[in-house]
């Protein structure tokens, strides 16, 4: 009987840790004559619009306090452990267009999968799954990209996170 009760410990212990171990994040961001930015840390949220807000950092942020939020994009690039780093920013919506802002090296990067001010952007976006409780995608660019006469960028990235849900509203 304790062995099954234990056993059965140990499997409620790991489905609570599951959604935790689950976040994961590789790729980088790289940006020519610059070491590439490859962010450790994923978390998601719902955004004011109903995407799918995730956001790709050095080091975790302060999940609890950003879902509090009605605004997690605001809170979330305020929170302490960004200042001075670089992030990615990512929106991810209903039919699996996938936005970008990142902020790299004091540079601020836009783009998308879907159109831009009615152009086409450079981002190729592929999600495996998309829902408010989890996003999993790949994220890259198939060349180079260049405005100007400003260093290109390229990405390649894929993140697999669980949504972080608002929390409850008084």
């Amino acid at each position: 009987m304790n062995t099954m009760v234990s056993g059965g410990l140990s499997v409620m212990l790991l489905a609570v840790a599951a959604p935790a171990l689950a976040d994961s994040v590789s790729g980088q961001f790289a940006v020519e004559g610059k070491a590439p930015l490859k962010p450790a840390a994923a978390a998601a949220f719902v955004a004011e619009d109903k995407s799918t807000f995730v956001l790709l950092t050095p080091k975790p942020v302060d999940r609890a306090a950003i879902a509090k939020s009605s605004d997690p994009y605001s809170v979330a690039i305020n929170d302490p452990s960004l200042r001075g780093t670089d992030y990615l920013a990512f929106w991810v919506d209903a039919k699996g267009k996938v936005t970008m802002n990142a902020t790299v090296g004091g540079t601020q990067y836009m783009d998308t999968s879907g159109l831009m001010m009615g152009q086409k952007g450079s981002l190729v976006a592929s999600c495996s799954s998309n829902t408010p409780e989890h996003a999993a995608c790949s994220v890259k660019t198939t060349k180079t990209v260049k405005f100007r006469d400003e260093p290109g960028w390229s990405l390649d990235m894929t993140f697999d996170v669980a949504v972080t849900p608002h929390a409850a509203g008084k």
